[in-house]
């Protein structure tokens, strides 16, 4: 049976290396400086991808500035102020299950 999990995960791999292998020997020429710096023209059919680059930054830091405050102050306040008790376990078990998630 373990064989067959070897079998299996080998043919996944070699497909995700033909996928991977193909989609950098066709799209290389297409990612270049002007790709990255342009917005979308003609209908978002031509051009680059900027305002999808920039929007990702933004989106990212944004989460940063609400989550960061907020999670120091929760671990601070839970190590340094909050008493055991019925509400402070229930919480630990909620961030101990929001560490074993990923984020994607």
């Amino acid at each position: 049976m373990f064989g067959l999990f070897k079998i299996a995960a080998a043919i996944n791999g070699a497909a995700l290396l033909i996928i991977v292998y193909f989609l950098v020997a066709r799209g290389w020429r297409a990612i270049n400086w002007t790709f990255l710096t342009q917005p979308p023209l003609e209908s978002m059919t031509k051009g680059g991808i900027l305002p999808c680059i920039v929007g990702t930054i933004c989106l990212s830091l944004g989460a940063i500035l609400v989550a960061l405050p907020v999670g120091v102050a929760s671990a601070i306040y839970l190590n340094e102020y909050a008493r055991p008790g019925r509400v402070v376990r229930i919480i630990r078990i909620g961030i101990n299950n929001l560490a074993g998630v990923p984020s994607v």
